[in-house]
């Protein structure tokens, strides 16, 4: 079968077919038959004769059975074929969906891989590297995003990184701040997810924290002087949940609330002046909480963000960027609601 499947020139065999078929099913379980079957299938692509739909099909067909493949226990074989293996397919696919032939739901918004593969992260990784050289693809920044996703069950997976950084990096490309800030909150909550994920094998380094938020404040704080402010009764949308909205209207709104009575950026205040402070953020947490928690549990976790976007001191105004921060006490038990 793989000598008729790997002739350049001539139909293909029928027959060859037929016992590609029967072998994906016989051996649906031996994992290194279903790689050189995959590879077998991506041979194909080097024959003449074949139209551009055609050839997306072969490239489909070979990316879904690497797919199966993964899914199988694993067993001992050649790391370096299998990553090249993985590397060319998804190239070969990926550069047929490009230019209009069929796209594989896994390079389709919201597809999602079966099982999550740490191998994956090396594929991710150089995809990557070169998209952000010309950021003319459209198919490998949703497959980076499938890749990522379909992997938050396993937080130590190292494509999470990559996924980060594209957000970020398309946050700073993106004209307008309030999905700027959307984009940047995602590439945040996806760098502490992998890094608590990998129980600090993976270290975060001070110096690329300090990087990271020196883009994120600025994207911030653009987000917070164009955006108009949303009234109370938007803040729990859906919509405004998903596009950063709500997010943004409810840090202010707080930032006003604590700034209302503030007299202690100076570290003077009286008595009078922190109690009432501390009496007026507690109300607006209080209610909001239950407005959050009648809305459910999307509007409780954006509030959640929010204030703690407010209090460590990311989304605030000019006037109030020095100023201290509400008692953490005041407002971290939302976030384990």
């Amino acid at each position: 079968m793989r000598e008729l499947f790997e002739q350049k020139e001539g139909p293909v065999s029928e027959a060859a077919i037929q016992d590609a078929n029967i072998l994906e099913v016989i051996c649906a379980d031996q994992f290194i038959t279903m790689y050189e079957l995959a590879d077998a299938w991506y041979q194909l692509l080097f024959r003449q004769g074949f139209s551009l739909e055609q050839q997306g099909t072969i490239a489909n067909r070979a990316f879904d059975i690497l797919i199966k493949a993964e899914q199988l226990p694993t067993v001992e074989h050649n790391y370096d074929i299998a990553a090249a293996m993985r590397e060319k397919v998804v190239r070969a696919a990926v550069q047929y969906a490009e230019a209009g032939g069929p796209a594989d739901p896994y390079f389709a918004e919201g597809g999602r891989f079966e099982v999550c593969d740490m191998g994956w992260s090396n594929v991710v990784q150089n995809l990557w590297y070169e998209h952000k050289r010309s950021w003319t693809s459209k198919v490998v920044p949703i497959f980076i995003e499938n890749a990522s996703r379909s992997c938050e069950e396993t937080t130590s997976f190292y494509g999470h990184v990559y996924f980060a950084q594209m957000r970020t990096q398309q946050a700073l490309r993106e004209t307008d701040p309030v999905r700027a800030l959307a984009l940047a909150n995602e590439a945040r909550d996806t760098y502490q997810m992998y890094a608590n994920g990998r129980n600090r094998a993976y270290n975060w380094e001070d110096v690329d924290q300090r990087e990271f938020f020196k883009i994120y404040n600025k994207i911030a704080m653009n987000a917070a002087d164009v955006s108009p402010r949303l009234p109370r009764e938007d803040w729990f949308t859906q919509a405004n949940i998903d596009s950063g909205a709500s997010r943004i209207a409810i840090a202010l709104a707080a930032n006003e609330v604590w700034a209302e009575h503030n007299g202690i950026v100076d570290g003077v205040s009286t008595g009078e002046q922190y109690r009432a402070q501390m009496m007026a953020y507690r109300d607006f947490v209080t209610k909001v909480h239950e407005e959050a928690k009648a809305v459910g549990p999307d509007a409780v976790k954006v509030l959640g963000n929010a204030l703690t976007d407010h209090a460590t001191g990311q989304l605030r105004t000019d006037k109030t960027a020095d100023y201290k921060s509400p008692p953490e006490f005041m407002w971290n038990w939302i976030n384990s609601d």
